[in-house]
């Protein structure tokens, strides 16, 4: 009653193409969180102290295939983080205060990581 049909396929891969396509999304993730914290910095945002800046103490970086982070490794960076009502210094970084990662998660800059992450993402798959 059944109808059998019987056929041979032959898939080919190209191990160089699909090598960069499981690579590229670690890469763009990685480049997406060195891309923020480039804009970060040079916003001007980041509160400046007398003996070290809080932008030479931000870095990104890996923590996985598929996790990157932004980190301010400094002790007092969580007190001027979550206290915008301090003074901060203008002086030297105009637009500096607290919470300067606010524009990202919902103010004007909420869809940068998401665009910059696309177009790198378009990059590394090339």
């Amino acid at each position: 009653m059944g109808v059998t049909i019987d056929s041979k396929i032959k898939v080919k891969v190209n191990t160089a193409v699909f090598n960069k396509m499981m690579t590229a999304p670690g890469k763009a993730l990685m480049a997406t969180a060195q891309a923020v914290e480039t804009d970060l910095v040079q916003s001007n945002t980041l509160p400046m102290g007398d003996t070290e800046m809080l932008e030479q103490s931000t870095h990104s970086g890996s923590a996985g295939e598929d996790h990157s982070f932004i980190a301010t490794d400094v002790p007092y960076a969580r007190r001027l983080y979550f206290h915008p009502e301090y003074h901060f210094r203008k002086d030297k970084h105009g637009e500096a205060g607290g919470r300067w990662y606010d524009p990202y998660i919902s103010g004007s800059k909420k869809n940068f990581a998401t665009e910059a992450l696309t177009k790198l993402l378009r990059r590394f798959s090339k």
